[in-house]
């Protein structure tokens, strides 16, 4: 590139000598047809550059359009993966509150069916206790739920994380 600017330097002060030659036509032209020459030599050095530049250009061009495809396909398979966790997230919801409406069912029916108050308060310790239980493994399930939609979600995009930081290695 100094090259270029040199030579397109000295083609400058060639057309300036050409112009206060004082009348010598011959060397006018042939200070002008130096300059023409200076510049095509200056072009000549630089298009190698500028292909080398563009080259470099539709590389980096290229790569990006492949990383935004590689994004593109991580979003869709997030997205499908935490679809499916989400059913079944909603499946477990409906599975604990269908069971827990049944419990309440059986309770009140037993307390229905109680001949004396310490029969129901029997009945309602019992339900408590199981509700208790029942309502911490529905939790340990749902909590199991979540860890996998946010792992299977993340998955992807950890996936080509990773490998972006071993191709810049």
């Amino acid at each position: 590139m100094v090259l270029a600017t040199d030579l397109r330097q000295q083609a400058r002060v060639c057309t300036r000598l050409a112009e206060d030659c004082g009348g010598d036509e011959h060397l006018a032209e042939r200070l002008k047809t130096m300059a023409r020459d200076l510049v095509a030599k200056a072009d000549e050095h630089c298009t190698p550059i500028a292909a080398v530049t563009q080259r470099d250009e539709e590389e980096t061009m290229a790569r990006s359009n492949e990383a935004a495809e590689d994004d593109a396909q991580n979003v869709k398979q997030s997205q499908l993966a935490g679809m499916k966790h989400i059913r079944e997230l909603n499946m477990k919801l409906m599975d604990m509150a269908q069971a827990n409406t049944q419990a309440l069912f059986n309770v009140a029916r037993q307390i229905a069916a109680a001949d004396e108050l310490s029969d129901v308060a029997n009945v309602w310790t019992e339900y408590a206790r199981k509700q208790f239980e029942m309502t911490g493994e529905q939790m340990r399930e749902l909590t199991a739920v979540g860890q996998k939609i946010a792992a299977d979600s993340t998955a992807p995009i950890v996936r080509d994380a990773e490998r972006a930081s071993k191709e810049d290695r």
